[in-house]
């Protein structure tokens, strides 16, 4: 895609849940399948409950396997892209929409769910608070997995790496939290579950190929906290022509490759 068809294009993305739901990669089957592997038999009366839900992404991907599926996330634009995004899966499953915070949702009664899901949301929630909370408010036979995937900007691919210089070039060299600076967890993500009700933990590593185009590259990293587009301010433009440079540069036919690694983490108690 040529420049002025990206902003084109980019016009009708007025927030970043327009970038999310259109830019994010998905949940890899391989990942899936794994899940609902470690899960086990499901019954009619199982639910998943995905917290932090976003655009829907986990929904998409483990919901066909549940019958009932409750999605939580505090952003109402989010949910309703998520909900437009499982419409198809919601003519034949029960899915509701929460608009609320990991913590709140945590603590309400969960009956029936028999898996947890956060993926891409743990380092932004009070772990250890919503860790407990499910401790009390699901049965005995509900798991929790955390999981995802590292960022672009701790990808160790060449392209990657020069195109987390260009954005430190233009927004300084720590990383960004939208307005703020990012806060890094030094506690692996294991030994938090260990230290909870949900001590009995099974984690594995998942490699998986992707093949970028170089205005999903654009695409995502708007989608990104590290690089909105408003960071940019006058200088989205002048970013916009440096980062296409860059990647048509280092790109085959249009191309990038990225070897990902999903990391997850399964506890039970």
């Amino acid at each position: 895609m040529q420049l002025d068809d990206f902003r084109h294009a980019s016009a009708l993305f007025a927030d970043m849940e327009d970038w999310y739901a259109r830019f994010r990669p998905g949940i890899p089957d391989e990942v899936r399948d794994w899940i609902l592997a470690w899960i086990g038999e499901l019954h009619t009366l199982d639910e998943l409950l995905d917290l932090g839900t976003g655009t829907g992404q986990v929904i998409q991907a483990l919901g066909p396997k549940f019958y009932c599926i409750t999605g939580v996330d505090p952003s109402r634009a989010m949910l309703h892209r998520a909900a437009e995004r499982c419409a198809q899966l919601a003519r034949r499953r029960t899915i509701r929409w929460i608009e609320a915070t990991a913590e709140i949702a945590a603590a309400m009664e969960w009956p029936n769910v028999r898996l947890v899901t956060i993926c891409r949301a743990f380092h932004w929630m009070d772990q250890i608070e919503i860790l407990e909370s499910l401790s009390r408010t699901t049965p005995s036979k509900a798991g929790v997995v955390v999981f995802g995937d590292s960022s672009l900007w701790n990808s160790p691919e060449p392209w990657a790496r020069e195109t987390k210089c260009l954005i430190q070039s233009f927004l300084g060299e720590e990383r960004r939290a939208r307005k703020d600076k990012f806060t890094h967890h030094n506690i692996p993500y294991a030994e938090i579950l260990a230290a909870t009700p949900f001590k009995h933990v099974e984690e594995v590593t998942i490699n998986v190929t992707r093949r970028w185009s170089i205005d999903a590259v654009l695409g995502y990293l708007y989608s990104t906290t590290f690089a909105a587009p408003d960071l940019f301010g006058e200088k989205r433009e002048e970013f916009e022509r440096s980062l296409m440079d860059l990647l048509r540069s280092m790109s085959e036919d249009g191309f990038l490759t990225e070897q990902a690694k999903f990391v997850i983490q399964a506890a039970q108690r």
